[in-house]
């Protein structure tokens, strides 16, 4: 190859790497006549991986293989990195990490103003002064990454027994120079940015552009002077196999803040290597090599030591447990990247010269005994749906003697007008618009009774579950429609009050309608008193709904004393139980219907907002445009003091922002996540007519028809007139923990919270790389 062309990139791939090993032994076993010689690989980091995976894949080519810190897992969005670095500086001081935190966070703040990113450019000497550069997010968020990579590379090669970092560069360095001396914190953290330079010939001034390090990544030149062509040649790789991208993802309190999301990743791979590069397509080749190699826990190669330091991030892609004998995972307490890799010194850590002997043992094993070609599982079992094994005894269902419900449906509350629009995807009335009423004909609640835990037949506590039955269609010997709740609560109509198709079908077919009130939503509820219902959410989860769905079909069948055939109904959320008990409990259902249903779990959903984009694009390319502009508008003024009171006075902010007020990132992802959720919404539920209608305006400038359009949603949302925009995170935080005494619809809001945060995520960010919405609410 004559250069590092996308079309010859198209060769640089693991898979081709491994055939090169495979060709290479055949190659010299053939040349040098060796016969019967056993060979033995070794690597550290990406080549530690292909040690290991040549092993598994060409058993039968090499008799055992060492991987050091070998990364076997690919992850597109790599945050734990960051989070072995934050514990890597505690652990060693508190002071230093604290002082770390406290420069990022000083940091974001001047990044807010004029004058703090004056300061700043000064501060850090940059190539690039802020004042000149156009403040892209991809700007701004590469400059705080220039700076978080000194303390990666001093973590991840900390007291590695190689020049320079035997002596110097490392955890202790880094935090000496943060704790000692009477400077605030950010210029510390220049002092460590100074520090860390002399790794590259000194310091100069501090490479902060985006658009240079692209142009860098860009040429496809193998030679030049300065000039490495290897990065493009990894970046590539990243961009097509492994992913392994260091974001700020981890968490509400890491110590470098909310600073560079998954977004800028995928523009890097996008700017430097082409449109077809984006997000998709990159989470789809993480996933394929994935699923070629395996994971790291189900790796499953023979005769093989895999060494990870416990000090270095990568081993949070490790394997670092096994139950085989032949596959010997060992964690060295204390060190850091391929540290056994380099010559042993006298201040090596104990586990270093343990795992040393470790490794000698084995190859001489592998040498010695007879050859092993096989892998531990030569072919893997198919997995069938297992569900957890239940209770065998249940509550009776004897209505004389249970306890009454609360029926919260008939129970006054406060309004509900605070924080009340589109929640993690859901409108607050719910994924499914609830019917409208037509007929004044009532059908009473009926109750039965459920166990607070479907696996633990000691646990005794019972609730009251609601549901509606109408059997005015049914035939003798007809099916049984059971329409599944969601997370909203359940009335009559669902079952009678003509408009769902399953209501349609059934009158058709002569079929009895049931439908099933979720557990803890509306007056299904786990627990508590009238003025204090559901203190306890262990309970809340699909699993446990599935259960009770399982059940109330086995009580239903013994209460007419046949065995019916049961169809099931449900949409979005709901759909997926509908699913999910069809495959767990095929005996028990004849069938399942599922009306746009997310059943695949996702932390990071940064698809929806692409959906949305490409609605309204298809829908008029004007109304998307219009809405880039207008997205991009609100990132500049959030910029400035002056800007943010705009922001604040366009959109009724409340509370409001003035140009003395000190607004955090949170604040900045609040306000943005408020306005995007008003596009979000009309978009799945069918009104992006809506949108199109204020932004394909240009009679008005695009921030009045963004306004006008967000007072127009919250009016419909809150049912009265506008008065302002929510606008306090710490107010939203503190509704949604007792939002449950504003009644069951405010509730849902706050259920469906927990279910997100401990069974789904669903969290629709704007990790996709270039988009209309712009990069202002990653995952974090």
């Amino acid at each position: 190859m004559q250069n590092q062309s996308v079309k010859n990139l198209r060769y640089l791939s693991s898979r081709q790497a491994l055939k090169d090993i495979a060709y290479f032994i055949e190659k010299m076993n053939t040349q040098y006549n060796l016969k019967g010689a056993r060979w033995i690989t070794f690597g550290g980091s990406y080549a530690g991986a292909l040690s290991l995976w040549f092993r598994q894949q060409y058993p039968h080519l090499v008799a055992g293989a060492v991987g050091s810190s070998a990364p076997l897992d690919a992850e597109f969005d790599f945050w734990g990195y960051l989070e072995v670095v934050e514990d890597a500086l505690r652990n060693h001081s508190s002071a230093c990490a604290e002082n770390v935190r406290k420069g990022f966070e000083k940091m974001t703040y001047l990044m807010k103003t004029r004058e703090g990113r004056d300061q700043l450019s000064k501060i850090f000497v940059l190539k690039a002064p802020l004042a000149d550069l156009e403040l892209s997010y991809n700007d701004i968020q590469y400059f705080f990454m220039v700076l978080y990579e000194n303390f990666q590379m001093a973590t991840q090669y900390n007291e590695v027994n190689v020049n320079p970092f035997n002596n110097a560069f490392g955890i202790k360095h880094v935090c000496d120079i943060m704790t000692k001396g009477n400077d605030d914190s950010i210029k510390k953290i220049q002092a460590v940015n100074v520090y860390m330079a002399d790794l590259h010939g000194g310091f100069k001034h501090t490479d902060n552009s985006y658009d240079d390090m692209i142009k860098y990544l860009r040429r496809e030149e193998f030679d030049g002077e300065n000039f490495d062509s290897g990065a493009r040649s990894w970046t590539w790789q990243t961009c097509t196999e492994f992913g392994y991208y260091q974001t700020t993802d981890g968490g509400p309190k890491g110590i470098f803040g909310d600073v560079t999301p998954l977004s800028v990743f995928v523009n890097m791979c996008t700017d430097v290597f082409g449109k077809k590069f984006n997000a998709n397509y990159i989470e789809a080749a993480v996933r394929a090599t994935q699923r070629h190699y395996g994971s790291a826990e189900d790796f499953d190669a023979t005769n093989v030591v895999i060494p990870n330091g416990s000090v270095d991030p990568w081993h949070r892609l490790g394997k670092l447990v096994s139950y085989y004998n032949s596959v010997v995972t060992y964690l060295i307490e204390g060190t850091a990247h391929c540290a056994e890799m380099s010559p042993p010194g006298p201040n090596d850590k104990p586990g270093l010269k343990t795992v040393r002997e470790i490794i000698r043992e084995n190859i001489a094993k592998w040498l010695t005994e007879p050859r092993s070609q096989s892998t531990v599982l030569k072919t893997k079992p198919v997995m069938k749906t297992v569900m957890p094994r239940a209770r065998t005894t249940y509550p009776k269902q004897e209505e004389e003697t249970a306890e009454k419900p609360i029926l919260q449906s008939q129970m006054k509350f406060p309004p509900w007008t605070r924080h009340r629009r589109m929640f993690f995807g859901r409108p607050p009335q719910g994924f499914v618009q609830p019917p409208k009423t037509v007929t004044e004909e009532e059908i009473e609640p009926q109750f039965i009774t459920q166990p607070f835990d479907h696996f633990n037949s000691r646990d005794q506590r019972t609730f009251r579950q609601k549901y509606y039955m109408n059997d005015e269609w049914a035939k003798p010997d007809g099916p049984m429609f059971l329409l599944i709740g969601g997370e909203a609560p359940l009335d009559s109509q669902w079952v009678k009050g003509f408009g769902f198709f399953h209501q349609v079908l059934a009158e058709k077919i002569g079929a009895t309608v049931f439908a099933l009130e979720h557990r803890y939503y509306g007056d299904s509820v786990v627990g508590g008193t009238a003025t204090d219902p559901n203190p306890d959410l262990t309970y809340l989860s699909s699993l446990q709904a599935i259960y009770d769905v399982a059940h109330f079909i086995r009580t239903m069948d013994a209460k007419m004393n046949r065995r019916s055939k049961w169809i099931t109904f449900g949409g979005s959320y709901a759909g997926c139980l509908s699913l999910w008990l069809r495959q767990g409990f095929p005996e028990l259902v004849r069938g399942a219907v599922a009306s746009s249903a997310p059943v695949e779990v996702k932390l990071d959903f940064y698809e929806y907002l692409e959906v949305t984009e490409r609605s309204l694009r298809r829908y008029q390319p004007i109304c998307a445009e219009n809405t880039a502009k207008g997205f991009d508008l609100l990132h500049k003024l959030s910029l400035t003091k002056s800007g943010r009171k705009k922001l604040s006075d366009t959109f009724t902010l409340r509370p409001p922002w003035n140009e003395s007020s000190i607004v955090s990132d949170v604040d900045i992802q609040f306000f943005f996540n408020a306005i995007k959720n008003v596009y979000q919404a009309m978009v799945q539920t069918g009104y992006r007519h809506e949108v199109c209608r204020f932004l394909a305006n240009e009679t008005n400038p695009v921030l009045h028809n963004m306004a006008k359009l967000n007072e127009r949603i919250i009016q419909y949302w809150t049912g009265r007139r506008f008065n302002g925009t929510d606008n306090s995170y710490t107010d939203a935080v503190e509704f949604y923990k007792v939002a449950q005494k504003h009644g069951p619809q405010a509730a849902s809001a706050r259920l469906w919270f927990w279910q997100t945060c401990t069974e789904f995520g669903y969290y629709q960010s704007t990790d996709t790389g270039y988009n209309a919405f712009g990069s202002p609410t990653p995952l974090r």
